[in-house]
């Protein structure tokens, strides 16, 4: 097959075409003209930490590597007798004495580490874990299932116990576990630190400074995972003053998770939390808005004012 000859005015505009092309590939595929991220950039951006978290970290609990003989551990499940070797029986609220450990191996021949416990319970019997762990995974290992450390109650108490803070929550319990409705964004004294569940390391029992009424929030340790650490449930500093141009009467509200008519949405939400789902709208004058809470709360508001509730 013979190919013809472009003519030099085709040339040049296929060797323009040519060029162009390779250009625009070079702007959007993203690879030869894309700046990267380097370490030093991601340096840059310093994440800060609050003091609420700092406090919130020092409630680590300490690795199993790091526990010494001796340590009082209370048992949160009656479930723990499915992680010892044995017919023992223990209720919430008994205490383990942590009693070291051993070595062994398994049917395959694999080292592993076997964590021992006391109890006065059982006077004389050494009992003994089935989590055994290999040798070269223990120092990982922060939490035994069913157990709190005693010592972390310890840390938290000389931390917290006569102590003021704000709380941030309305979700309070009684000192028995049971959920009631409460204040938020009071100062409220810290009264004692118990131990308490599997995934509440803690009940903090408190006093509201205003009126003196009594409370207790379920607070977590720091894990990785903690569902509600110290640093979600309380404040070291006022929080109204992140919102200073809201009312008295509406933050007397807020404080009681409640709602005025007139209140913003940034109220509205201060008060109950972000909605379950918005409705949104408008006609030729007005934008709605329709919060629906999942407890079957619903608001109406025009152009970003509550109208009703």
């Amino acid at each position: 097959m013979t190919l013809k000859r472009l003519n030099p005015v085709k040339q040049t505009c296929m060797a323009s075409l040519l060029f162009m092309a390779v250009l625009l590939q070079g702007c959007f595929t993203g690879i030869e003209y894309t700046p990267k991220i380097t370490y030093k950039d991601v340096k840059k951006e310093k994440i800060r930490v609050t003091d609420e978290q700092r406090i919130a970290d020092s409630f680590t609990p300490d690795p199993i590597s790091g526990w010494h003989t001796g340590k009082k551990l209370y048992v949160t499940d009656p479930k723990i007798s499915l992680v010892l070797n044995g017919e023992y029986r223990f209720a919430k609220g008994d205490t383990l004495i942590y009693a070291g450990q051993k070595r062994g191996n398994t049917y395959y021949g694999e080292e592993r580490v076997i964590q021992l416990f006391r109890s006065t319970k059982y006077p004389g019997d050494t009992i003994e874990s089935t989590l055994a762990q290999p040798v070269d995974a223990v120092s990982g290992i922060s939490r035994f299932p069913f157990i709190i450390d005693m010592d972390l109650i310890a840390k938290m108490r000389s931390a917290l116990v006569g102590k003021t803070y704000y709380l941030t929550t309305s979700q309070w319990y009684t000192p028995e576990g049971d959920m009631r409705a409460g204040r938020k964004f009071v100062p409220v004294e810290i009264t004692a630190v118990n131990p308490w569940s599997e995934d509440y390391t803690a009940i903090v029992s408190f006093s509201d400074h205003s009126n003196g009424v009594t409370g207790c929030v379920l607070m977590s340790q720091n894990s990785g995972n903690s569902l509600r650490g110290f640093d979600t449930l309380f404040a070291i500093e006022n929080p109204r003053k992140r919102y200073p141009n809201v009312t008295d009467d509406n933050w007397t509200a807020i404080q009681n998770s409640s709602v005025n008519e007139g209140m913003t949405r940034q109220e509205v939400q201060a008060s109950l939390g972000a909605p379950s789902t918005i409705d949104r709208g408008h006609n030729q004058s007005n934008a709605y808005e329709r919060w629906i809470y999942s407890d079957g709360v619903s608001l109406v508001f025009i152009d970003g004012i509550l109208i009703s509730k």
